[in-house]
């Protein structure tokens, strides 16, 4: 707990150290030992009653968001109990400014300046009250219903993503898969099957209407190597690593982000927006995984 006292609870000491100090000849006795303890008592209550009020306090995370980009806006729902009327909550080390509340639900700014994976929140509570003598701040640091990542706010990059190996373990994003030119096998038609793809050699030979089977098309893709070892700089490589990301899967290209996490080195094959803020938050100084075997590289790192 931090315990400082506010501009008017510096004035109103000096004040009370010229009154002792002093002691006018003229002054009544029993006015001035009067005036003494009055600027004393206020002082003194004035000190202790922040102190107290605080240390009874308590928060809970009600409600929290589960995803968010560095510096975007957001908000967290407590539960306090046990504060005083002119109570002060506010989220440690971010730039979101206290709000008052008088013990109750809060609905709490939040907007996080640096990217990680959370479980719980740094909260500041603090009181000046009655008279704004002295401020007593208290840290707590309640659990969160659900882990939050924070992704780093991307920065616009851009590279050629090039071809992938035949044989790479890529998934389709989504849709039906396209075909390519090269024939693969042959196959008796079903229904929905496109007219042009009737392999007309082999259905006049055979007398049964059968289709092509095209090999697809390899994929254009990328693998994008994040290396956040050197200290300074490595947030501007992780927004431009998620920048250049969010390009190639607007592109349609297969994406694998290669970082560093508590586990080691990770290539992960990200498929959405998500999946690159999740990767990226996870991230954290040391080497980067090796990207897979036959993929074009783009290496982002500290110049």
């Amino acid at each position: 707990m931090r315990v400082r006292p506010t501009l008017q609870g510096v004035l109103l000491g000096a004040a009370l150290v010229l009154v002792v100090v002093a002691r006018p000849a003229a002054t009544d006795p029993v006015v001035a030992g009067f005036v003494w303890a009055t600027f004393a008592a206020l002082w003194v209550v004035g000190a202790v009653w922040p102190v107290v009020a605080v240390r009874g306090v308590t928060v809970e995370v009600r409600e929290a968001p589960t995803d968010l980009l560095v510096g975007d806006p957001a908000s967290v729902t407590l539960e306090v109990a046990g504060g005083p009327a002119d109570l002060a909550v506010a989220v440690a080390d971010t730039r979101t400014g206290p709000t008052f509340r008088d013990g109750s639900t809060v609905e709490l700014p939040l907007s996080m300046e640096r990217r990680g994976v959370l479980v719980g929140l740094q909260l500041d509570v603090r009181s000046e009250g009655p008279f704004g003598i002295v401020r007593a701040t208290r840290r707590l640091r309640p659990d969160l219903p659900g882990t939050l990542w924070v992704g780093p706010s991307p920065m616009r990059t851009t590279a050629e993503p090039g071809q992938l190996p035949s044989d790479g373990d890529i998934s389709p994003a989504g849709g039906p898969p396209v075909g390519g030119d090269t024939v693969r096998a042959v196959r008796p038609y079903v229904p929905g099957d496109p007219a042009h793809l009737v392999h007309w050699p082999t259905t006049a030979r055979t007398g049964t209407l059968v289709v092509r089977e095209l090999e697809p098309p390899t994929p254009p893709g990328l693998a994008v190597v994040a290396d956040l070892t050197a200290d300074e700089g490595a947030e501007g490589v992780a927004a431009r690593a998620s920048g250049l990301c969010r390009t190639l899967l607007g592109g349609g290209a297969r994406v694998v982000l290669c970082t560093h996490t508590l586990d080691g080195p990770v290539a992960v094959q990200v498929r959405s927006l998500r999946d690159v803020d999740r990767t990226l938050a996870a991230a954290m100084p040391g080497p980067p995984a090796a990207p897979p075997p036959g993929w074009p590289v783009e290496r982002i790192e500290v110049p």
